[in-house]
Formats: C-alpha cells, structure tokens, sequence
C-alpha cells in the first residue's frame, strides 16, 4: 500500500502513531534528537522536518523490506513503532487527532526506514524548498532508532 499525503509539519515536525494506544509526544527534544530528525517513544515516532510548513510525505507498507537507493536520500533513519490497533496516524503537531488521516494495516510491531530528500532547497525562513519525505514500514521486530544516512548540515552536528 502506497499513500501520498501532504501534512502540515508546524514546528518542524510530523508524528506517525498508533491510532488507539495513548502515544506520549516527545517534550524534550536533545540535541541528538536534532541531529537524528527524529524521536520514538512508544507507539510513536516525531520525525523532524526542514520546513515548517505543509511537506509532502509519502508512506508505504510493504510485506518485507523494500529496500533502498541511498543515493536518493539526504538523511535517512532507521526504528520500528508498534500499532496494535492496526491503524497508523499520521498528522502533523498541530493536528486534530480525532481527523487525522489513519491507515490500515495488519496490527503488530513494524520497521520504520524514513527518507529526507532535498534537504539543502530549504529558504531561510523555512517556509519554501522542495524537501520531501518516505516513510517505508513493514512488520519486523523491536529496535531503537539509528541514523542510516546523516545529513551534514543536521542541526547541532
């Protein structure tokens, strides 16, 4: 399954959540947290965005990994999100939970590999470039966030 969504990532940032489970958003963002663009807690990952403005992300399910072309990818940051509920939130901060777009997929914990493209196209206020976003999820097992692909102009490096 393959969705194309344009979220609104006020304050930099975007969450892929559990549609039931009462995720914690991050409060603290660290340094590392700025470096990594992103942070899980359970049933949750923010991930962090150049723009602060609405971002086109692109989010496929697959049954097993789909591989990657890192050459096509600025940052890219490996963890995995349980969603026992089988249907993934994906909304920006500032959103309405309860009228966020929800997708369906087979209850259970996933492998999340999330792509940032055309990092450096970002105007200084933030506000225009054509960075984009993918996110690829499939079933696997538990494991913390690692940065895959670092970006050299990440904050804080």
């Amino acid at each position: 399954m393959n969705y194309s969504l344009e979220i609104f990532a006020d304050y930099h940032q975007f969450y892929l959540m559990d549609g039931e489970e009462q995720a914690d958003y991050p409060s603290e963002i660290t340094e590392l947290d700025c470096s990594n663009m992103a942070k899980i807690a359970p049933y949750i990952v923010a991930v962090y965005t150049t723009r602060n403005t609405t971002v086109p992300v692109n989010v496929r399910i697959s049954n097993s990994d789909p591989g990657i072309n890192f050459d096509l990818w600025d940052h890219i940051v490996e963890c995995s999100i349980a969603v026992p509920s089988g249907r993934l939130v994906v909304l920006g901060c500032t959103d309405y939970l309860p009228e966020a777009q929800r997708l369906e997929m087979l209850s259970g914990t996933y492998q999340a590999r999330i792509c940032y493209g055309n990092l450096d196209t970002i105007s200084v206020n933030c506000l225009d470039g054509t960075d984009h976003y993918a996110v690829d999820l499939w079933q696997g097992q538990m494991q913390k966030l690692q940065v895959i692909k670092q970006w050299e102009n990440a904050p804080y490096l």
